[in-house]
């Protein structure tokens, strides 16, 4: 609609709030010369080359790739192998542009084409990695830790947001977060679902991108959320009330069983070492709330009783 292509049109709210110091332009124009290498545009192509090329020479970026401002050039418009290549060098050998680079690329993300969006989340892929130094490192600044948490917000907006880059967002973005950040990726998700409630759209994204987040280290997401829904039920004690519903941690117990549910299948939760635990939360759990609460509770039962019957050593020894 007319509105909704204005709306696209003006500057995010972090864009109008955003100060450009110094120290951003190397990640700016960076940001500028690989978006538009990819542009329809064969005037707008080259001049993002030479921007590129002036870039590595202003700020001295170590890059292997052989760059030549020569004239003439006819760049094509598929030079993602190129752009894919830079960004890979640099996200290694110039680290420190990180916060920079990926603020410049989140914040204007939403007024972008969907090609360009497309190559956008690609090139930032080798970069996801790296804000776990940020996290690691003892001389990280109360600015660049500000960053990293507004950098976190508009991922998890953008994830929520764009409908049609979904499969993307998670392929590109949540499962290249180190094992460092899973933690704190993690509570995040928990965090921002429990202040929307459960049930929520937020909410919904949030628990199923945790099963991206539980790809490569399932073992670790799934001990996270059940020690921290164990813990929940344990601190509900302290106030006693007559249902669980009743308890002001209720919203957080609901929203946890989002994220067992969506956890629950193909074994995420290993379920041979969890079991008792499992069960456990599901008794405690069982019959209160809502519909959907309840619901997904059932869910957890079924999933868990399903992973239990695939699992090939159990399958073995039936036979």
């Amino acid at each position: 609609s007319t509105i909704s292509k204005w709306q696209n049109q003006q500057p995010s709210r972090y864009l109008s709030e955003r100060k450009l110091e110094p120290k951003d332009v190397p990640g700016t124009f960076l940001n500028l010369a690989l978006l538009n290498l990819g542009s329809t545009e064969p005037w707008l192509r080259v001049a993002a080359y030479r921007l590129l090329c002036a870039v590595k020479d202003t700020f001295k970026l170590e890059l292997d790739v052989h760059l030549d401002d020569s004239h003439d050039l006819c760049i094509p418009m598929n030079s993602t192998k190129f752009v894919l290549e830079v960004s890979k060098q640099l996200a290694v050998n110039e680290s420190h542009l990180t916060l920079e680079f990926l603020s410049e690329v989140v914040a204007g993300f939403q007024r972008y084409s969907t090609a360009s969006k497309q190559m956008c989340l690609a090139y930032i892929s080798p970069w996801i990695p790296n804000l776990s130094n940020y996290l690691t490192r003892t001389e990280t600044s109360r600015a660049e830790h500000e960053k990293l948490v507004k950098i976190f917000d508009l991922l998890v907006s953008l994830t929520i947001s764009e409908e049609e880059m979904y499969p993307l967002i998670q392929d590109h973005v949540w499962e290249k977060m180190g094992k460092t950040l899973l933690i704190t990726v993690l509570d995040s998700f928990i965090k921002g679902s429990v202040a929307e409630g459960v049930g929520s759209c937020k909410s919904k994204v949030l628990s199923d991108s945790a099963v991206t987040l539980a790809r490569h280290y399932p073992d670790i997401i799934a001990n996270e959320i059940i020690t921290r829904m164990l813990k929940t039920l344990i601190y509900t004690r302290d106030h006693p009330v007559t249902t669980l519903v009743q308890h002001f941690l209720w919203v957080e117990l609901a929203v946890l069983s989002q994220f067992l549910l969506t956890l629950s299948f193909n074994n995420c939760l290993n379920v041979l070492k969890n079991m008792p635990d499992l069960f456990y939360i599901c008794v405690m759990m069982m019959g209160n709330g809502q519909l959907k609460v309840r619901a997904a509770i059932h869910g957890v039962i079924v999933n868990t009783i399903h992973s239990i019957l695939s699992i090939p050593q159990i399958i073995d020894n039936d036979e």
